[in-house]
């Protein structure tokens, strides 16, 4: 246990220390013992992210959603990953399903609403955002979509909702 914990605190000190491919070898040599480890995939998805590999990020996303399909930031993080690729369809189809699980939080409706106006479904969206702003705190997500740039989109529901 105490190589391992050394090997992944390495890994670590390479990705804070702008060394992504040191950090990545580390990673996978962890993953030839606990290939299935979501702490140590997730973390790899991180580092392909950070370091402008779309793809490779969206491959280990992929398999993080398959070991854990039941948990909806896994979807929200795909979905997010999809949009990077311009593959908006599959993004909603990862946001859809981030929200039809339990314990799915309100932003990850917000992500979904704003994906659904990037392709055409601005009835869809309102219904997403509504349903945010209905499991959050009263004022939170209103305050975040009026100063966040990122939900620029979503200003003209919440004028339709107000």
């Amino acid at each position: 246990m105490g190589e391992n914990n050394d090997l992944f605190q390495r890994s670590v000190a390479a990705f804070t220390g702008g060394n992504p491919e040191r950090a990545k070898q580390h990673i996978l040599k962890l993953l030839e013992k606990d290939q299935n480890n979501l702490e140590l995939l997730t973390f790899l998805t991180t580092i392909y992210q950070q370091y402008q590999q779309p793809q490779d990020a969206l491959h280990t996303a992929e398999r993080i959603t398959q070991l854990d399909p039941s948990n909806p930031r896994h979807w929200n993080n795909l979905g997010y990953l999809n949009i990077l690729l311009g593959r908006w369809k599959k993004a909603e189809a990862c946001y859809a399903k981030a929200t039809s699980l339990p314990n799915a939080s309100p932003t990850i409706f917000l992500h979904h609403a704003l994906t659904l106006i990037e392709i055409g479904q601005p009835k869809a969206a309102l219904n997403e955002l509504q349903h945010a702003l209905a499991i959050s705190l009263p004022g939170e997500l209103e305050t975040t979509i009026h100063t966040d740039p990122q939900f620029t989109k979503l200003r003209p529901l919440l004028a339709k909702i107000e």
